[in-house]
């Protein structure tokens, strides 16, 4: 075989580690008849068997299994789950859910197999019950309400509309069509 070049041998490891389907990877040199032989260890992710969502309420599973972005099927990965859960309370957040938090847990339940639920916590929406301007001396208020998209809640039409409703990506918008005015 080739020669041992330990520089080359720590570089297999890091590859092998970064296909992202092992826990762990090593290597190590093991003598065998007279010869030596490179040998890689490796420890398998297990794979996710289930997903599971508990406490939501207001929030569709499908958007939720989007949101995450992770597969049954597929290699246990912490740091994907992680993002994935960024990316559920950005959406409750989008939604007017604020302070929702989504925590979660891994369950072995075969070999190699794990069970992973998510335990959300949903937060209060929030409703926009006034719209103020404030530091306008010379635009009139009615103009500024014209230019912007967030409006009041009103009991008889948000349910339907959806308006009134603290939304972040709305805000910014908001925001920006009045430098722009």
């Amino acid at each position: 075989g080739d020669r041992y070049a330990p520089d080359q041998v720590t570089a297999d490891v890091k590859e092998i580690y970064r296909t992202g389907f092992f826990e762990q990877v090593s290597a190590k040199l093991e003598p065998q008849g007279g010869k030596t032989t490179l040998v890689f260890q490796v420890v398998e992710k297990p794979a996710v068997r289930r997903i599971k969502f508990d406490g939501a309420k207001e929030i569709k599973e499908d958007k939720l299994k989007e949101k995450l972005n992770v597969s049954t099927r597929f290699f246990l990965d912490k740091r994907k789950i992680e993002a994935g859960i960024e990316e559920i309370k950005k959406h409750y957040q989008s939604e007017g859910y604020y302070g929702t938090t989504v925590d979660y847990v891994v369950t072995p339940v075969q070999e190699n197999q794990v069970d992973l639920s998510l335990m959300i916590k949903e937060g209060d929406k929030k409703q926009i019950r006034e719209v103020a301007f404030q530091g306008n001396k010379q635009v009139d208020e009615d103009e500024l309400e014209d230019v912007i998209e967030t409006s009041t809640h009103n009991w008889w039409t948000s349910w339907l509309t959806g308006s009134g409703v603290v939304k972040q990506d709305l805000l910014e918008n908001d925001v920006r069509e009045i430098n722009k005015y």
